[in-house]
């Protein structure tokens, strides 16, 4: 008889993205934590990773982003799950994402990471009617909801009107072992390797809400000197200023030699379904200053953090922010937007900006050369406020709120 059954099912690494990503790092902590709890996962790969307590418990088929795929995850989780359930007398199932149960086998709690298909649908057209129609329902189904922020709790009040005392906050961690200062001993030599010599990192994802297009327009704008029209103060008590206070006409930078050949490194594959980020590059100029990396691995990523003046990451919304974190992590100043989870997770370590204002981008990105100090203090304080993150912590969290709910529900899995 199983205490705990987690749903891992997203769980993959290196290529994943945050989801899997999430329950990778988490799953073992957990793991650790509950001696009786095992783990479904959804290939061999993975469930050897996790060893002995992984139970093999899907096919890889049922991905998300495609209707088929979609249309057989929740199928799955309505007829296979509970009858797992009930054949391994679980006494609690714990999912670390939003797929659920609309009629739970037994008490549940589900993960919500963000509620993006309903905020920014055209980025995901196919999720916007699961979120819309499946969603709230599992997630009303459910006994308790694990929260990335209080950003992701406020908008799950917002659009599924779920009381706030029904979701439980734990902030996620970061691959530690690879994202820490001390990848910076091989930021040279994988500089070196992409063509890089002093370079803003960002990244190359084109959907609308990330926000690059705006990252390369501000990147144009410092290279070309042009004075931004209006530039409120967006950093408490430091006041960004205008790009064109920081850069010569001919592209150069005032404070120091060698500053005027700054790149703009882009990593991660660039999907043009909504924004062609090379072709943008090339309409503003900007082409030969822009390097697209294309897929990097984790290890590649660290050093690229650490080797970088700042990560430029100006996302219109988050549920929770890893890439931020990992700068963070490795010493890498980040510029990034003073919006959703991203304040909360990067306290006072980060340069933020007011992200539809590419001017505001642009100012940061001109801040950051002309000031060493600034770019100093935010690289001293990046990992101090990451320290505050760990899956450790994330798991012990959680494994709190799953024990109040068995307990409230009839017994602690133990």
């Amino acid at each position: 008889m199983d205490g705990i059954v987690i749903g891992a099912l997203e769980s993959e690494l290196p290529a994943g993205g945050g989801i899997q990503r999430y329950a990778a790092g988490l799953v073992p902590e957990l793991l650790a934590l509950e001696e009786r709890a095992v783990a479904l996962v959804a290939s061999p790969a993975v469930g050897e990773a996790f060893g002995e307590r992984a139970v093999v418990a899907r096919p890889r088929r049922m991905a998300r982003g495609n209707f088929v795929g979609n249309l057989l995850r929740v199928t799955w989780h309505q007829t296979a799950l509970p009858r797992l359930l009930r054949e391994r007398g679980a006494r609690l199932f714990y999912s670390t994402t939003t797929d659920g149960m609309l009629a739970p086998a037994c008490p549940q709690v589900v993960t919500v990471h963000d509620l993006i298909p309903l905020l920014h649908p055209r980025s995901a057209p196919r999720l916007q009617y699961h979120f819309r129609y499946v969603v709230p329902r599992i997630v009303r189904a459910s006994a308790a909801v694990v929260a990335m922020s209080k950003a992701t709790r406020a908008d799950l009040e917002r659009f599924y009107g779920v009381p706030g005392e029904r979701v439980h906050v734990v902030h996620q961690g970061y691959r530690s072992e690879v994202f820490h200062t001390g990848a910076v001993k091989a930021s040279r030599e994988v500089a070196r390797r992409f063509g890089l010599g002093r370079y803003f990192l960002a990244t190359a994802d084109g959907r609308s809400y990330k926000n690059i297009p705006r990252v390369i327009e501000a990147f144009a704008r410092l290279l070309r000197n042009e004075p931004s029209s209006d530039n409120p103060a967006r950093n408490g008590e430091r006041e960004v200023r205008s790009a064109g206070d920081l850069v010569r006409g001919d592209g150069g930078v005032d404070n120091g030699p060698g500053r005027g050949d700054v790149q703009l490194a882009l990593v991660g594959r660039s999907s043009r379904k909504e924004v062609d980020l090379p072709a943008l590059a090339a309409e503003l100029g900007v082409a030969d200053r822009t390097r697209f990396l294309g897929f990097v691995t984790d290890e590649e990523l660290a050093a690229l953090y650490a080797g970088a003046e700042a990560f430029v990451f100006p996302s219109l919304y988050e549920g929770f922010g890893i890439p931020p974190l990992e700068a963070m992590a490795c010493g890498c100043p980040v510029i990034v937007a003073e919006r959703a989870s991203l304040p909360e997770v990067c306290g006072d370590a980060a340069l933020y900006v007011d992200p539809e204002r590419m001017d505001d981008i642009a100012a940061a990105m001109g801040r950051i050369l002309a000031e060493p100090e600034l770019r100093a203090g935010l690289a001293r304080r990046g990992p101090e406020r990451a320290a505050h993150f760990s899956y450790r912590t994330a798991a012990a969290a959680i494994r709190e709120v799953l024990h109040a709910v068995a307990e409230r529900c009839g017994g602690v899995p133990v």
